[in-house]
């Protein structure tokens, strides 16, 4: 990250002044574009929302009255014009979906001393999604007006994205489909179920009101104040008012589920989880798990942040379906069930991981993104990343979740996973300026907003050390908190905070240092180099990384780089003032180390930048003999970082194939989570393609043999006592890749299990760790002597249990079977409707058919490209592109990419739908070819001459 002073020789006294770059924006105001897109496509600023009074009637079940599965409702809109308008309006624009009918009628706009406003006329734009209401006469400059509309809108079906009002279904313990209603608003899908101001700067108080039928019970933002008796059939629920809101916050559920609370005294406010009552209720008691953590990361975030929790209460709703897998919202955040609910003996202990992350991401949002909302679309980041970080730091946290360790593990899942995403030709900046038309606000929402904006807000606390940092983010919190901002509002909130200057380049400021990492697209490469004739001066030079260095040309993309290192004999130090290599800076000498030439060097030990290294040999090779010999003196993070930039950089051609190989041999004394799982994020692809090759034979020994000794220190089998991070987590990516390449430990393992369980069907293998169950189903279908026998009792186990996690694994390790009749078989009963297979998991069958290299990709190949009428009629147009996305994985030779292009053209005119599903898949092929043609002979001939 940080290039230093330049080396004394000559020039030690030497004061470097240097410009910081000037970043221009398309805009001056967030989300602008043209005169006429700001006008079409924004609210106008001279009117602006105070307070909403919404009364939604919610029809879920049949009712001689209403419509089924509408919302009629009526919504009081209180607005104010602005003092200095310099035209008075003579039109209101507000936002609503074609879906909403609204009767222009029934409008009626009242100003404050209860003069009336008539109207003169609705005029829609559907493609920006508003209403404007023509006025009879101006509205006044300064003037409190009401606007009420009545209107219906519907409830979604849930089977589509899940946006809007959306209904989902649950089975109870009767049988019985029930049905609820949920709302999922962000980023703009408020408009769907009610006329409103929807953008996010513009908050205002609600007070809501939910007409439901009495079978049912409803949840909102705020706790509830009164419920009425309407008739025998409906009750109004009215909650009390929100403070200042924006409109995706906005939260209703109706539903029959029951909740768990939280443990009385854990936090002050209330905090509550709600899922069907078969989950909640004992002998499950699925919720308390969720609702006890959620209080404790409160209290947490409370005092980390210094701004305590500010609404009345949280509860937390569980959803089958939910496109999101959780949504943040003001006292009611929506999660998908599996990332909620925790059934001890049930539920694995990833979910368990998932559950802890994804709630401590949901509960930083409610100081970044709803307390402090960003002002346009464009600076998603400020919510997103800064709750990346936070989650990882509350999920820690003790009595939340601190034996996953988050922090241990964040190279790997957000530095690396984000290096991946920002080296891609269709990465964006974190600012992502030119965010206008409603389908392009979700266009901010990804890898680069989350993880690229996680890892930037981790440099940035690294470079200013924690007290520093948080004093600047409490800072922001409070000078915004209600509000909205900008990014520059952090960087002044920062930058207001004493002792900033002091750890930033000499007449820099916190925007100049940061708008290089939030302005620009991808990060920078550093290039380390030792002088020939002296060692211990070192040249560090910066450039842009790409992913493929043989297509690199120069880039005028320049950051300010914090450099840190360690040596043999100098420990990576925190608190230290980071050298600085600067944005007006190509290449400078590193000031202030001096190690000789046996001493090896690491620039960003623990992968604390957003920056890849790369070493001259002499540097490579006494780092690489470091590792060999005791890879502990780099901290673990830091062997991640090592391992991740060379993998890459053999890819992408920056050094070669035998450097990164080289580098994994150390593995065979790992034995922590971090590094392994770089390796086999990494190695995935390589698993993939040489699969169907004369070298997988070569690259599977060694693999079986890299991860043995691993494998036999933890124990292949569970016990209650393991760790969970570098027990039971890293034993999972063991069991996982061992059992796929048939290590002999691993099949014997698994055939055991399932013989035990087929001896004596009441005992369920792997209860303490149920994580390992697909694994081991897999292997066991795969490798038994008496497959039939195997096969027909694990599909006999499907159609038995009813634990939905439990039919996706067993119905997936049938498709592992190495009996061609099994196969086929199986592949009937996935293609026949109402046959043994549930629905949801035929095309699961069919695409796990297609990693079944051996005896289930050819038949999948065919089945798609010459049958897909078959397809079609059994399980949809859908079903298609899942099918090909998964076959495209294992393909890369010009014949079937040929093949698949050739049978998409043939039926273009049909995959309509699904086009760019499809040209997705056609694009991984070709990246795939291109994978091959760089790397295989690397691979190859490096496997041959090689072992552990």
């Amino acid at each position: 990250m940080r290039p230093y002073k330049s080396w004394c020789l000559i020039f030690c006294a030497i004061v470097v002044v240097h410009s910081a770059p000037s970043f221009t924006e398309k805009s001056t105001e967030p989300g602008q574009g043209t005169q006429e897109e700001e006008e079409r496509y924004r609210l106008s600023k001279d009117i602006k929302p105070l307070e909403y009074d919404l009364k939604l009637r919610i029809v879920l079940d049949e009712d001689p009255d209403y419509t089924r599965f509408t919302a009629p409702g009526e919504v009081l809109i209180r607005v104010e014009v602005a003092e200095d308008a310099k035209v008075p309006p003579s039109s209101i624009k507000i936002h609503a979906t074609a879906t909403i009918n609204i009767t222009e009628g029934g409008i009626n706009i009242t100003a404050e001393n209860a003069t009336g406003i008539g109207v003169a006329g609705l005029e829609r734009d559907q493609e920006a999604q508003t209403v404007t209401i023509g006025l009879e006469n101006p509205l006044s400059p300064g003037t409190i007006y009401d606007i009420f509309i009545p209107f219906v809108s519907l409830i979604y079906d849930g089977t589509h994205p899940q946006f809007g009002l959306y209904r989902s279904t649950y089975v109870n313990d009767a049988g019985e489909t029930r049905y609820i209603a949920v709302t999922n608003f962000e980023t703009v899908y408020t408009r769907r179920m009610v006329p409103c101001f929807d953008e996010p700067a513009l908050k205002a108080r609600w007070n809501i009101s939910v007409i439901r039928q009495k079978q049912y019970h409803s949840l909102s933002n705020t706790n509830l104040k009164t419920t009425t008796v309407l008739d025998d059939k409906w009750e109004q629920d009215t909650y009390d008012t929100t403070g200042l809101m924006n409109t995706y916050n906005v939260a209703i559920a109706v539903s029959d589920y029951t909740s768990k609370n939280a443990t009385d005294g854990i936090h002050s406010k209330n905090v509550a989880v709600w899922a069907p009552p078969a989950l909640i209720d004992a002998p499950n008691d699925g919720g308390k798990y969720g609702a006890d953590l959620i209080a404790n990361g409160l209290v947490f975030l409370d005092k980390h942040l210094g701004v305590p929790y500010p609404f009345p209460k949280l509860d937390n709703f569980a959803v089958n379906d939910f496109f999101a897998g959780a949504q943040e919202n003001w006292g009611l955040n929506v999660y998908r069930l599996s990332r909620l609910i925790y059934v001890e003996g049930e539920s694995t202990i990833q979910d368990k991981v998932t559950l802890a992350n994804t709630a401590a991401h949901e509960l930083a949002h409610q100081w970044f993104g709803n307390l402090v909302t960003m002002k346009w679309w464009d600076d998603t980041w400020l919510n997103e990343g800064f709750s990346t970080y936070f989650a990882n730091i509350a999920a820690s946290a003790p009595n939340v979740y601190p034996e996953y360790m988050w922090e241990d593990y964040v190279v790997v899942d957000s530095v690396q996973d984000a290096m991946q995403a920002d080296a891609r030709g269709t990465t964006h900046p974190l600012h992502n300026v030119g965010l206008l038309k409603p389908e392009e606000t979700s266009s901010g929402f990804g890898t680069i907003s989350y993880e690229k904006g996680g890892s930037v807000v981790r440099m940035m606390n690294e470079f200013l050390t924690e007290p520093i940092f948080i004093a600047g983010v409490r800072e922001y919190l409070k000078r915004h908190q209600s509000g909205n901002a900008e990014q520059n509002d952090l960087f002044a909130a920062l930058q207001s905070i004493p002792g900033v200057s002091a750890r930033l380049p000499n007449a820099s400021t916190i925007k100049d240092v940061l708008e290089t990492w939030t302005m620009q697209t991808g990060f920078p490469l550093v290039r380390v180099a030792r002088s020939a004739g002296n060692p211990s001066v070192i040249t560090l030079t910066q450039e842009k990384y790409v992913n493929d260095s043989r297509k690199y040309s120069p880039d005028q993309d320049k950051w300010y780089i914090p450099i840190t290192y360690e040596t043999s004999s100098v420990v990576y130090n925190r608190t230290k003032v980071p050298d600085w290599l600067l944005s007006n800076e190509t290449s400078k000498v590193l000031g202030g180390v001096s190690p000789n030439n046996t001493e090896f060097l690491v620039i960003n030990p623990e992968q604390t930048g957003f920056y890849r290294v790369l070493y001259d040999n002499e540097s490579f090779n006494l780092m690489l003999s470091q590792l060999k010999t005791d890879p502990e003196k780099f901290s673990f993070k830091t062997r991640s970082g090592i391992l991740d930039d060379y993998m890459n950089f053999g890819y992408a051609g920056y050094s070669s194939i035998s450097n990164a190989l080289n580098l994994t041999k150390y593995l065979v004394h790992e034995r922590n989570l971090t590094p392994w799982a770089t390796f086999f994020n990494n190695m995935g692809i390589a698993n993939r393609l040489l699969k169907r090759t004369e070298t997988f034979p070569h690259f599977s020994r060694y693999l079986q043999d890299l991860m043995a000794p691993a494998l036999r220190a933890i124990n292949i089998m569970p016990s209650s006592d393991d760790q969970i991070f570098n027990g039971m987590l890293l034993r999972n990516r063991l069991v996982e890749w061992s059992c796929s390449l048939g290590l002999t430990e691993c099949v014997e393992f698994s055939k055991g299990l399932v013989a035990e369980w087929i001896a004596d069907p009441s005992t369920r293998p792997l209860t303490v760790q149920p994580d390992l169950r697909p694994f081991v189903y897999c292997t066991a279908v795969e490798y038994s002597t008496n497959a039939s026998a195997v096969f027909d009792f694990l599909l006999d186990r499907y159609v038995n249990l009813t634990a939905e996690v439990d039919q996706v694994n067993l119905v997936k390790a049938l498709a592992c079977s190495s009996s061609t009749l099994n196969v086929l078989r199986l592949l009937r009963l996935a293609l026949t409707d109402n046959s043994l297979i549930r629905e949801p998991h035929r095309v699961q069958i069919i695409q796990a058919l297609a990693g079944n290299i051996k005896y289930g990709f050819s038949l999948v190949l065919e089945l798609i490209t010459q049958s897909p009428e078959e397809v079609i009629s059994s399980l949809g147009l859908t079903a298609v592109s899942s099918i090909v996305s998964s076959l495209s994985n294992f393909v890369s030779e010009d014949s079937e990419v040929d093949k698949i292009r050739s049978f998409v053209n043939d039926n273009r005119d049909a995959f309509a739908p699904i086009e760019a599903a499809l040209e997705t898949s056609i694009l991984t092929m070709e990246s795939n070819k291109l994978w091959m043609e760089n790397n295989y002979l690397g691979f190859r001939t490096w496997l041959i001459e090689n072992t552990v």
